[in-house]
């Protein structure tokens, strides 16, 4: 499973208006973090799935559309 970056850059530029900080308070993850999956220097690990997972069902949104799934 991995992290659709397309989706996750634009709910990162939408909602979290490109803010480390805010993105990662709202998500409850480290700004690190953030900042890793965003320059491709990290990768989306478990915990941050659960995270994002959580972060969608209380915004309404859809988790499946930030997740790719092997085939």
């Amino acid at each position: 499973m991995e992290l659709n970056m397309d989706k996750f850059t634009e709910l990162f530029k939408k909602k979290f208006k490109e803010n480390y900080a805010e993105a990662s308070r709202q998500l409850n993850v480290a700004p690190a973090q953030i900042f890793r999956i965003m320059n491709n220097k990290g990768k989306a690990g478990v915990t941050f799935f659960g995270k994002l997972n959580t972060y969608c069902k209380k915004n309404k949104l859809n988790y499946d559309d930030y997740v790719v799934y092997p085939n």
